[in-house]
């Protein structure tokens, strides 16, 4: 933590080493302005849940927005695997109280845990900074409570327990991981590449409705970080872009599909065609009736 913030924020954390490959780390921080803290990641694989609150865990090239999602009782952690040491800068905004938790696992320590797992549905490992977005259960936020409020000195019972408590969180985390498609794992190629991919989706979601935070999940980014990313290198924010593929497809579906005015509007999401008009006027300088009349 900056030291000329100490005396209006406060975090008390604790580092715990449970066996040979496996620490977890906890954090309570109660902040009256921004705070930024960093700490070096060492190699394996990192397990990253916020409580309460929400933090930004960003990493060299990579930013993940953790925590409860505004408005819903959605939870979002991560599983990030280093394949060598990295600064890891958590971000807390102002006037939150954040509860952090984040368990360190090494490659060797997990590969002997999961010896009849074959190596390819381990693809996470392949890649430096590859990272898997995932769902927490009520049950996962409950055993990251208890480890929160495990304090631990020395050895013995607390510390065995802990063990248990994030051996489970593990499981969690990668249970969802092998449940998912290969290519969900996130490997990071480059942050160009996963907007590339995130533009993808979007030219192929045929008029569908998306979700932001499953098109991140996709391409293994923060919502936060692909709307500032996607708007940097496109010089369009992801929703302008978005309402731009649906508008062309409900107007080639006008002009070859020979579909109504109304199902139209519909395919872009509009529920009103005078809506519709205005926007393909705006967009094509000519209304939905002159292009449907158009060879």
């Amino acid at each position: 933590m900056h030291k000329g913030l100490q005396a209006l924020n406060s975090e008390h954390s604790q580092i715990v080493t449970l066996r040979k490959g496996l620490l977890v780390r906890t954090a309570q921080i109660n902040t009256a302005q921004h705070i930024t803290t960093d700490m070096c990641a060492l190699p394996g694989l990192k397990l990253a849940l916020v409580v309460d609150g929400c933090a930004d865990f960003a990493f060299n090239g990579l930013d993940c927005v953790l925590g409860k999602t505004p408005g819903t009782d959605k939870n979002t952690g991560a599983l990030i695997n280093l394949v060598r040491p990295e600064l890891c800068v958590q971000h807390c905004q102002p006037q939150t109280y954040a509860k952090t938790l984040s368990v360190y696992f090494s490659h060797d320590w997990l590969l002997q845990s999961l010896q009849n797992t074959p190596a390819q549905r381990l693809n996470i490992l392949e890649q430096h900074l590859s990272v898997h977005m995932w769902e927490p259960s009520k049950k996962a936020l409950v055993i990251a409570q208890q480890i929160l409020l495990t304090p631990v000195s020395g050895c013995g019972v607390p510390k065995l327990f802990l063990e248990s408590r994030c051996i489970e969180l593990i499981s969690e985390a990668l249970l969802s991981l092998l449940d998912s498609a290969p290519h969900c794992a996130g490997a990071m190629i480059s942050p160009d590449e996963r907007l590339i991919r995130a533009k993808a989706l979007l030219d192929n979601c045929n008029c569908e409705p998306f979700s932001l935070q499953a098109i991140a999940e996709r391409v293994g980014m923060s919502i936060s970080s692909l709307q500032r990313h996607f708007q940097r290198h496109f010089h369009i924010s992801v929703a302008q872009y978005h309402r731009q593929q649906r508008l062309k497809r409900a107007i080639d579906a006008l002009k070859n599909e020979h579909i109504t005015i109304g199902q139209a509007a519909d395919l872009a999401g509009y529920s009103n065609t005078a809506n519709f008009s205005t926007a393909v006027k705006k967009e094509y300088g000519a209304t939905p009736k002159q292009l449907q009349n158009t060879l």
